[in-house]
């Protein structure tokens, strides 16, 4: 409760429940009703009161400030991606339309539609996806990559979203979910831009690998046009 900005709750109310007990002298009578402070409505009534305090002036003009000024360049300039391998190929893919990475699990063919680019249904939390052939649709080669002595790979599943559409494809390698800034990012080179296939739109560097950015909206459209009529 306030007015004008002033605390108006009742003087016998504040703090009452550090000077009344049941095994005190001095319980207070509606502890016998409630059997804890935290049931009564009093109580109730001392914590809104806290919360209805005004914010002293500075407060609220350091948070005005704050709130209204310019974004910080370095930040509003990062992108969030998961860098995942297909083959002996690294891409990466903006982390707003990551839904889930998950382990491998059953691909449920589907008679008279599954093909080279639809494999067939995954179950992904009780829901049944479209699972694509992510080698075919980025027109990869089925070589595997060798790996160093000691290092081992698990494949697994990455689930998408883009507004409605929703699918799943299957990877050899998840490296990390990082975060690039966009002025490390080159173009591509002249021989892959003039590939219409093409589904990356950068390139950048990672931990020693060349890193493809997936465009995604032609990506998708590839994800959508290879599912079965």
């Amino acid at each position: 409760m306030k007015d004008n900005g002033q605390d108006q709750t009742r003087p016998e109310l504040k703090k009452c429940w550090k000077r009344s007990r049941l095994d005190s002298g001095n319980a207070c009578e509606k502890l016998q009703e409630f059997g804890n402070c935290r049931n009564c409505p009093d109580f109730s009534q001392v914590a809104r009161s806290l919360l209805d305090r005004p914010f002293p002036a500075e407060v609220l003009d350091d948070w005005s400030e704050r709130l209204s000024g310019a974004k910080d360049a370095s930040i509003s300039n990062e992108m969030s991606v998961v860098v995942f391998r297909i083959r002996d190929e690294w891409f990466a893919l903006d982390t707003h339309f990551l839904q889930e990475v998950a382990e491998t699990r059953m691909i449920h063919t589907v008679p008279a539609r599954t093909n080279l680019l639809f494999l067939g249904l995954v179950n992904v939390n009780g829901e049944l996806l479209p699972c694509m052939s992510s080698v075919d649709i980025l027109g990869l080669t089925e070589n595997l990559v060798s790996h160093p002595e000691g290092k081992q790979a698990y494949r697994r599943m990455i689930a998408v979203q883009k507004e409605s559409e929703r699918f799943v494809f299957q990877v050899d390698e998840v490296l990390c979910v990082t975060q690039v800034s966009r002025d490390v990012m080159e173009p591509l080179p002249d021989t892959l831009m003039s590939n219409d296939a093409a589904l990356t739109t950068r390139l950048f560097y990672l931990e020693g690998a060349t890193v493809g950015l997936l465009d995604t909206e032609r990506f998708f459209q590839a994800l959508t046009r290879s599912l079965p009529s």
